[in-house]
């Protein structure tokens, strides 16, 4: 539940490495010592969903603090320093971790995505907090009309929120200051579309006279968003990405956030592909 969509930068000839298990003593050690709360080990256990470059467990715990935790595991231990997607305006170097950094500012704008309890940064491994397993696309699956709206209303809530708290003041330490949606990488996901939606679809490539004036039209709405004023844009919000945990909504995969028009979430909320 606490993955990134499929990569598309990712080169389909490069084998995916498998990650080595984390090390269940460091591990024990870390939450019995390190986390800020008082816990004993009790189980490690795998999570559905991991992503390419990372992969997420469960952890147990008994005693006084009889809750669990998640646990991020990073396939090196800067691994993570680089977007999962294409992104514009992101030349400077990066210096920490985008998920840490996008948390950061989100944590201070108020927005609800767990919290770090702990970084081990030798081992590539966050201690995060546990929004649970029920995303909103489960949470939906069988709801009533209203309980669905109910559901739905909260993730718009969230949304403006998100937008009204995150984009102003802007923190020029933040990396999503740094990058937008502007028309070469707007380009770049119309591209992906073509080449994923129809011709990968269809089997066959798509013809001159078809791709071109198509193309052409993806040009012009490219120029029309970029004309639209900026606000922070999670750049993943949908369905999978948000977590009922009670009465609270859970924001995760928000590593790849920069600015951008304020459509673009919500399109990606209420058209959602799931």
């Amino acid at each position: 539940q606490y993955n990134a969509r499929p990569m598309a930068t990712v080169d389909p000839a490069v084998p995916k490495q498998p990650l080595t298990l984390p090390d269940r003593i460091l591990v024990a050690a870390t939450v019995e010592s390190l986390l800020p709360f008082t816990g004993r080990f009790k189980t490690l256990a795998p999570l559905a969903g991991d992503a390419s470059n990372r992969r997420y467990f469960r952890i147990e715990l008994t005693g006084a603090a009889a809750r669990s935790v998640i646990l991020m595991q990073l396939a090196e231990p800067e691994a993570f320093k680089q977007s999962e997607e294409a992104v514009s305006g992101a030349a400077h170097q990066v210096g920490e971790l985008p998920f840490l950094n996008i948390l950061s500012h989100l944590s201070k704008a108020g927005v609800s995505v767990p919290r770090l309890y702990h970084y081990d940064q030798v081992a590539g491994l966050l201690y995060l907090e546990d929004f649970g397993d029920l995303t909103l696309l489960e949470a939906c699956r069988e709801a009533s009309a209203a309980d669905l709206e109910t559901h739905y209303t909260q993730a718009v809530d969230a949304l403006v929120h998100m937008q009204s708290t995150a984009t102003a003041p802007a923190d020029q330490h933040c990396l999503a200051f740094q990058r937008s949606f502007d028309v070469p990488l707007l380009m770049w996901e119309f591209d992906h579309f073509l080449e994923y939606g129809i011709v990968a679809r269809q089997g066959k490539p798509m013809c001159t006279d078809d791709h071109l004036p198509l193309r052409g039209e993806f040009e012009k709405i490219a120029e029309l968003l970029t004309g639209q004023p900026r606000v922070f844009v999670h750049r993943d919000y949908h369905s999978r990405n948000l977590m009922v945990d009670g009465k609270r909504l859970g924001v995760i995969d928000f590593q790849d956030a920069l600015m951008g028009p304020a459509t673009d979430d919500l399109a990606s909320l209420l058209r959602d592909a799931y």
